[in-house]
């Protein structure tokens, strides 16, 4: 509601001419107006300066924290979904994987020190250590071996490292953190021995952690041992190899040991700066009292016998033990001057010890699933009977002497609670458990594996892994049809990509066993999965989630395809294992085929009818009827055992790698296999092959990096250059025969976007640009945005301008006997109220309908004001909003329109910050709606459909949709 009044005002607007106000009254009420001003604009002042104050502390504050927040400790793990706390704790990563080093050698020493850096060595020959947070990583490694020879002539070695493709010149000294290369050893610290300068120096390199690998002629690392100080360290490894710091591991000097010669050095410990002992190949055993100045072998006092020892252990100068091949077990009590065998009973390998701080235990762990216990002189092989065909690798127990922990073979862990009383056992990894470490408050597990994964558990929480190393067991590289890939394989190491093929997140599968083959329908969202042990998941989403499904079976599912509309899917498997679906995986048809072959690939038709299996024996299987019955071709041959097949798009020629790595192939769909001629000379074992639709252009991928391309069909051979030495074993390409991708052992991950002539990726590349592929990308926690949108409310305001109110300037309202308007409350001498409440109901009524004018008419003083403001009060009351417009304030605007609509919107339409703004807006958009409820309708139905699509596997469609805009 508008009114328009033509009056003297009570008071002048704030920052407008003031018309009709006696000088006399102004002046008379100046002080006490520009005191209640000057108050009010102070407060105003004030209250600005504390939010910008306060937007300006959260806004700098949540960027520097979201900016210096540590990622998730768990790289490999699957992103969670928006509605998870964990999504908007932690910061967003892609490729999350590839900021955790690669190692492409087996992991054979750990040690954490107090602080909790963790320090490793490779069988590569190099050392590396990591920050308590476990984020940060340094790279070191010594030159390569040397010939005695060409070292007592002083020939200098050249470095091995690379770092971003420039060569390290030779070096006389060792190199530290820095680029400065000094021209001498590093100075030793006053509490080091004073080591003698060997001749040349074996110089250390250190490389960023994303640095070229070591070459192989580098001597493998074997032991490492730091004092508790955590600055003295020692490690030693192949061909007499000694290193020594005494700086903390800044600087690594290599000292020679000409009492070992060219033998290998498997262990190395210290009690103090002073008294240390060396043991090794052929019953080595050296010992030292200066600090390492000089060694000597103990005294003949009686014969020994020869074989190697694996692991020495002393509790003081004077009492230790040492372990090796064929159950040796010798003990010393005069600081290894001499040396006494025990007898074990056993020819076992035995490989670590464990002895507690007094010395009063001694356990040890061998192959053959061997643990002895010493104690005293007391040698007991009584207790729990581990498994004889585990070789057991490392033994720590904690302080208490109740828990402990045993790495064994094949990524077996062995616990025990009750100081060894029982185990339990428990698969962490595919591989070896080589070394394990316990922190000194036993809260926290390190464990390193032969396949060069470092994994850490705290607190009794699941094993995370530190590292990015090879597995034993090949995996898969699948494309399905919305252009994805899939990695799969071990449990833990199955990844999904984007449909651009440059992001890659792990896949929560939730299975136990290891994944074979993926199939998704046309639509994206429905797949399925198969594995070891009759594995058979499904999912809904688009991979999001997996739910497991009954097989009915335990026998190796191999292959899998589906149509195009989800309807009918087959999987095949061991011992002619077929598995049915015709109504989208609601429910499973199980057979097992005549012959039980062992079926290693399945092509089906678009509409799922027209099917080919190949046999491990190279037969081929024929269906007409999506599986449920098959036909088997003659032919196949003895002792053909194939595992990977491809084929032309009519199916007319195939190409199958055998379990030796060797490439066949079969012509004309015939099923008489042929090793495939004219590959190179050397030629590793390969894992996959990839084929174009015409045959034309085939791909194969192996060990060692391998990668063969051939562009004739395989009757010539090109060898592309790949900057990778891992294990390759998958390779696929678009149909368009110029992207291509292929993973490896790490996992590493390579690319090319011109037919296979160049390679993106690759652990050796020395191109950052090209080396780093798949790109790791770190984004700020989704947490920053929500405080971010609250720091700019904070600053919008901090900016808002306040509104025009009326000052309380003096009138002549002000004296005993006035004319100011009567105020809702106000003593009615006029009886206006009961018109104003006529008036006001009159103007609420339901059947009263706009547009509509009531003017208030009548000479100066007699009230029309008063009348006003009381049916103002009436409205207002029954919560009608008026708005007041005084026209004689405006008489002189150019546009009083605009000032009466300015009017309207500061009065009539509340804050959107305010329940009543929000509360405004949706009922002014539902009747608006209801005016033209068709698009309404259509609207919400899209947002409801929109939202649910992109949400339900958040943000795998975002990013779908995102490079489908960047195609286009």
């Amino acid at each position: 509601m508008a009114a328009a009044r033509l009056q003297r005002p009570a008071g002048p607007i704030r920052g407008r001419p003031q018309y009709g106000v006696p000088p006399v009254a102004e002046a008379a009420s100046a002080p006490s107006a520009s005191a209640a001003g000057a108050r009010r604009a102070g407060w105003l002042r004030q209250s600005r300066f504390w939010l910008l104050l306060a937007a300006a502390l959260l806004l700098a504050g949540s960027t520097g924290l979201a900016l210096h927040q540590p990622p998730h400790p768990d790289a490999w793990r699957p992103p969670p979904g928006w509605l998870d706390p964990a999504f908007w704790r932690w910061p967003f990563e892609r490729n999350a994987f590839m900021r955790l080093p690669l190692l492409a050698a087996p992991i054979n020493a750990l040690h954490v020190a107090d602080d909790g850096t963790t320090w490793l060595l490779t069988g590569a020959g190099e050392i590396l250590h990591i920050s308590g947070d476990g984020l940060r990583w340094q790279r070191q490694w010594p030159v390569a071996t040397q010939a005695p020879a060409a070292r007592a002539a002083g020939i200098a070695v050249p470095g091995i490292a690379v770092a971003h493709a420039q060569a390290m010149p030779p070096l006389d000294g060792a190199i530290g953190k820095g680029s400065e290369v000094p021209n001498q050893a590093a100075p030793q610290s006053p509490a080091a021995p004073a080591y003698p300068k060997p001749g040349p120096t074996a110089p250390v390199q250190q490389t960023p952690m994303a640095g070229e690998a070591p070459q192989p002629r580098a001597p493998a690392l074997n032991a490492l041992h730091f004092l508790s100080d955590g600055r003295h360290g020692w490690a030693v490894g192949d061909a007499g190899t000694l290193l020594v710091t005494d700086d903390g591991g800044e600087h690594w000097q290599r000292i020679e040991l000409a009492e070992a010669g060219e033998k290998v050095l498997r262990s190395i410990w210290f009690v103090d700066a002073q008294y240390g002992w060396i043991v090794g190949d052929d019953g080595l055993r050296l010992r030292t009292i200066d600090g390492g100045r000089s060694w000597q072998p103990p005294g003949p006092t009686r014969a020994l016998p020869p074989p190697t020892l694996n692991a020495v252990r002393f509790v003081d100068r004077q009492r230790g033990w040492a372990a090796g091949e064929q159950g040796t077990l010798l003990t010393s009590r005069d600081g290894g001057a001499s040396w006494r065998p025990l007898t074990t009973g056993t020819q076992a390998r035995l490989s670590a010890l464990d002895v507690t701080a007094d010395g009063g235990t001694v356990r040890v762990v061998g192959s053959g699933g061997t643990l002895l216990q010493l104690a005293g002189d007391v040698l007991s092989t009584s207790g729990p009977a581990l498994p004889s065909d585990l070789a057991l690798f490392d033994v720590r127990f904690a302080a208490d002497g109740r828990r402990g922990w045993i790495g064994a073979q094949d990524g077996w862990l062995l616990v025990t609670d009750d100081g060894g009383e029982h185990w339990q056992r428990q698969r962490i990894d595919e591989d070896n458990l080589t070394a394990i470490a316990l922190s000194a408050d036993g809260r926290q597990l390190w464990t390193a594996s032969q396949s060069g994964v470092l994994q850490i558990r705290r607190d009794d929480v699941r094993f995370v892994a530190l590292t990015r190393g090879g597995e034993r067991q090949a995996r898969r590289l699948t494309a399905v049809r919305d252009g994805r890939l899939f990695l799969l394989g071990p449990p833990g190491r199955t990844f999904v990509s984007d449909a651009a093929r440059e992001h890659w997140m792990p896949l929560a599968t939730g299975s136990a066993h290891t994944l074979l083959d993926v199939c998704l329908a046309a639509d994206g969202l429905r797949g399925w999965l198969v594995g070891t042990s009759g594995t058979l998941l499904a999912t809904a989403d688009g991979g999001r989630h997996w739910q497991p499904l009954a097989s009915g079976t335990k026998q190796d599912l191999r292959a899998l395809d589906c149509s195009a509309d989800g309807r009918r899917v087959l999987a095949v498997g061991r011992n002619g294992t077929s598995l049915g679906s015709v109504d989208g995986g609601v429910n499973w048809q199980l057979q097992t085929l005549d012959g039980s072959p062992d079926l290693v690939a399945l092509r089906l038709s678009e509409d799922g009818l027209q099917g080919t299996a190949t046999a491990a024996d190279g037969r081929t299987l024929m269906t007409t009827d999506g599986g449920t019955h098959w036909a088997v071709e003659p032919g196949g041959s003895d002792g053909l055992v194939l595992h990977r097949v491809r084929a032309t798009g009519d199916g007319r020629r195939r190409w199958a790698l055998d379990l030796g790595g060797r490439l066949w192939t079969v012509a004309d769909g015939g099923t008489g296999w042929q090793k495939v001629a004219g590959l190179p000379d050397g030629t590793s074992a390969l894992y996959d092959v990839e084929a174009s639709a015409d045959g034309r252009s085939l791909f194969v991928v192996g060990e060692s990096g391998t990668v063969l391309r051939s562009l004739d069909g395989g009757t010539t051979w090109q060898k592309p250059d790949v900057a990778s030495t891992q294990l390759l074993y998958g390779v696929r390409f678009a149909a368009d025969g110029r992207r291509g991708w292929i993973a490896g052992e790490g996992p590493v991950l390579l690319t090319t976007g011109d037919g296979g002539e160049t390679w993106r990726g690759g652990e050796r590349n020395t191109d950052p640009a090209l080396r780093d592929w798949p790109v790791y990308a770190r984004f700020p926690a989704p947490w920053l945005y929500p405080v971010w949108g609250l720091g700019l409310g904070l600053l919008l305001l901090a900016a808002r301008k306040p509104r025009a109110e009326y000052a309380p300037a003096a009138s002549i309202g002000d004296a005993p006997a006035s004319d100011k308007p009567l105020e809702p409350g106000d003593a009615d001498a006029l009886a206006f109220g009961p018109l104003a409440r006529g008036l006001a109901n009159f103007l609420r009524n339901e059947h009263t309908q706009p547009p509509l004018t009531v003017a208030i008419t009548g000479n100066w003083g007699t009230g029309k004001s008063s009348l006003m403001n009381l049916l103002r009060g009436e409205l207002v009351r029954y919560g009608v909003c008026a708005v007041w417009f005084n026209a004689w304030h405006h008489q002189k605007e150019e546009h009083l329109l605009a000032a009466l609509v300015d009017g309207i919107r500061r009065q009539a339409i509340p804050s959107p910050l305010g329940f009543d703004g929000l509360r405004f807006r949706a009922r002014l958009l539902w009747l608006r709606s209801g005016q033209h409820w068709p698009w309404a309708l259509l609207f919400v139905l899209l947002a409801c459909w929109s939202g649910a699509y992109f949400l339900q596997d958040f943000p795998l469609r975002f990013e779908r949709a995102w490079a489908i805009t960047q195609q286009v």
